[in-house]
């Protein structure tokens, strides 16, 4: 429930009492009448821990001094009872609306500063150059060799093994269920029982998946590393000495 559902008849001393009470200037009656709502009165209650939170709000992000009182600010001293009431009334809701219309606001920027920063379009450039990468892969699992300047991209590949690179990385699909990185990273998702046997060969070995996600960093010298999340991974170094690695291991 917010102040906009909390409804008194105009002739309500609520309001009044609530903005004196911010003010400090409640004479000991009123404090007492004030009490005696809160106590009995459930909406009461609501209205005065939302307008105290109201005021909180505004005095910090609006810079209202703490000794100025919101109500005073907008009604005049000569102005009857009534209208002082409904003023201070009108002034909490307008308020009230400009908060949620800026934390409307506030969301609004970050949910569009995500989509800039994980759908850019130089993001969707490199998705559009891994769609042509896998284009027809049962005709042809051959395909040319692939620069990825930026951005990450994700391949699916015939067996069912997911690969994600990101640059700067150099790599090409050699076979139904292998891949040639040059350099970058990648990360190998293989869940498929015929994707198991996936091999990643590098400038200084081949890494071959017993059935596991594991990642392979190869940098812009040619030296390789491999990390293994789950499961297990044959490394075969150059030279042909073969190296198992189980989940946690890196080499």
């Amino acid at each position: 429930m917010d102040l906009s559902q909390i409804e008194f008849p105009w002739e309500d001393d609520l309001p009044f009492l609530v903005a004196k009470s911010f003010d400090g200037s409640l004479t000991k009656k009123e404090l007492k009448e004030l009490r005696s709502r809160l106590n009995s009165d459930e909406s009461a209650r609501l209205f005065f821990a939302h307008s105290a939170v109201l005021q909180s709000q505004l005095e910090t992000h609006f810079a209202i001094p703490l000794d100025v009182d919101i109500y005073s600010m907008t009604t005049n001293s000569s102005n009857s009872s009534r209208t002082k009431k409904r003023s201070f009334y009108y002034l909490l809701l307008e308020k009230n609306v400009l908060l949620l219309s800026l934390c409307g606001l506030f969301w609004c920027g970050a949910i569009l500063l995500t989509y800039f920063l994980f759908f850019s379009s130089s993001d969707i450039a490199v998705k559009n150059t891994a769609d042509i990468a896998m284009k027809n892969p049962a005709e042809n699992h051959i395909q040319s060799q692939q620069v990825l300047k930026e951005g990450t991209t994700e391949l699916i590949l015939p067996t069912g093994v997911k690969v994600h690179i990101t640059a700067p990385a150099t790599f090409q699909v050699t076979g139904e269920n292998e891949i040639v990185l040059s350099r970058g990273i990648l990360l190998a998702e293989v869940t498929t029982e015929k994707g198991k046997g996936f091999t990643v060969k590098t400038p200084r070995g081949n890494i071959v998946d017993l059935g596991t996600i594991f990642g392979v960093e190869v940098d812009a010298s040619g030296t390789s590393s491999v990390q293994v999340f789950k499961g297990n991974v044959d490394v075969v170094s150059s030279s042909g000495v073969k190296t198992s690695l189980a989940a946690g291991k890196t080499m």
